[in-house]
């Protein structure tokens, strides 16, 4: 029951925000986006206890021995574009600033579809603060993080400061590579992206699938939520959610690029890392707001990896 109250809730809120954002009265709409800046605050999922401060001290002690005496464990980026300059997450910081979302039931349900293999190579595209990154370290496995927005890094907010071998500032809908400690070209056994895909421009999607495609082994698998939903701060002139389209749409989309939908996944909503409908901020597919897509990387399919991705660089 209080679960059921919880998504109602979130529903009503969203219609609410996403009603304002439509209508827009003058006198309203400052007051309401400012109580609702407030309310994202408290409610920021970067809010550390006590014990969570301590423990972090200890983890960054044994973190940063360990990546120092491994250097081959850890990764670089190339770029031409370090930052996403033009996005309304990094002009006007959103939940690049405030969400540090992990869910340990989809590391759970993982590592079972992927036959609890011994190493896992896993990459998440707009990391924000980069908390998935880091569950799947402290399990062991490889992670990296990308994120467009810089301003998590100079803040040095979430795991930023904890797990600075394996976040980097990226525009991911430029082209870019990944490079491991010796040199090599990183690829991954998964690839996510939490409620992103809606934030990019319509004309931008196609490099950004490409970018998940030539970053994914064959085979691999590209999981992620979608938003429905429209997002924005009208205080500002801030339109984050850019692109809204149905899930069909995507599967499209992804189709184009050697992607197949995977229908015997493990995954339940409840599961992901983002619109698991578990607390008041996270939206239900049921509720119709977004969609979550479980996608594999078909074997052979085209990749475009060209030597203009690895010429600027960033470590």
């Amino acid at each position: 029951m209080k679960r059921f109250l919880v998504r109602k809730l979130g529903k009503w809120f969203r219609d609410v925000k996403s009603w304002f954002l439509v209508h827009q009265p003058p006198l309203l709409t400052p007051l309401y986006f400012s109580l609702l800046y407030r309310l994202n605050e408290l409610m920021t999922s970067r809010r550390l206890t006590r014990a969570e401060e301590l423990f972090n001290v200890l983890w960054k002690q044994a973190y940063h021995a360990h990546f120092r005496a491994h250097p081959e464990q850890r990764f670089k980026v190339r770029t031409d574009f370090p930052v996403a300059f033009h996005s309304a997450d990094q002009l006007h910081p959103h939940g690049s600033i405030r969400d540090n979302s992990r869910n340990y039931r989809f590391n759970i349900r993982l590592y079972r579809l992927l036959g609890h293999a011994e190493s896992i190579a896993l990459l998440d595209l707009g990391c924000s603060g980069g908390g998935l990154v880091r569950s799947f370290l402290e399990d062991g496995h490889a992670a990296v993080g990308l994120e467009g927005s810089d301003a998590s890094l100079n803040a040095r907010s979430g795991e930023w400061e904890t797990i600075p071998f394996h976040l980097f500032t990226c525009d991911i809908v430029k082209p870019f590579a990944i490079l491991s400690g010796r040199g090599e070209s990183a690829l991954f056994d998964v690839v996510t992206a939490w409620e992103v895909l809606e934030h990019i421009q319509e004309g931008d999607l196609p490099q950004l699938a490409a970018n998940i495609r030539d970053h994914l082994r064959d085979g691999g698998l590209f999981v992620c939520s979608v938003a429905f939903f429209p997002d924005g701060d009208p205080r500002v002139g801030a339109v984050y959610h850019q692109t809204l389209r149905p899930v069909d749409w995507w599967v499209s989309l992804f189709a184009g690029y050697g992607f197949e939908v995977v229908q015997d996944h493990p995954f339940q909503p409840e599961d992901m890392v983002r619109g698991h409908g578990r607390d008041f901020k996270n939206w239900h597919p049921a509720d119709g707001a977004g969609a979550h897509l479980v996608l594999r990387k078909v074997a052979g399919a085209t990749s475009s990896r060209t030597g203009d991705a690895r010429s600027g660089s960033r470590t």
